[in-house]
């Protein structure tokens, strides 16, 4: 929702549409930290204690990166708020790293949640 929000508020006041514009303002962080965080709630509510070690270093892995997303995030608002330039093309780009890296552990942790099931 965050990027469609950023696409429409784009076009409405004839910005550009391309698609570092719409990465680079870091509304993609907010998706992944929303991710992450949830992935780590799915691991800490799982029941048995099976591969153990695993899911300890999905949790941390996830908090970790809801955390470093959020601060990213928060600088990056801050920056635009204040009218200083922000470079999109970096911004973008971290944002795709966090958001490919969260995609794994993510779904790691979903594939481990699910087969304590089996």
């Amino acid at each position: 929702m965050p990027i469609v929000a950023g696409l429409l508020i784009n076009a409405s006041r004839l910005g550009a549409l391309g698609f570092w514009s719409l990465v680079g303002r870091g509304e993609l962080l907010i998706v992944t930290a929303g991710l992450a965080a949830a992935a780590a709630g799915q691991i800490f509510t799982k029941k048995s204690p099976r591969r153990h070690l695993m899911s300890s270093f999905l949790a941390f892995s996830n908090i970790v990166i809801a955390c470093l997303a959020s601060i990213v995030y928060a600088n990056i608002s801050a920056g635009l708020q204040e009218g200083d330039k922000i470079n999109q093309g970096f911004v973008g780009t971290l944002s795709l790293v966090f958001f490919g890296i969260t995609l794994v552990t993510a779904g790691s942790s979903a594939l481990i949640v699910e087969l304590e099931d089996l």
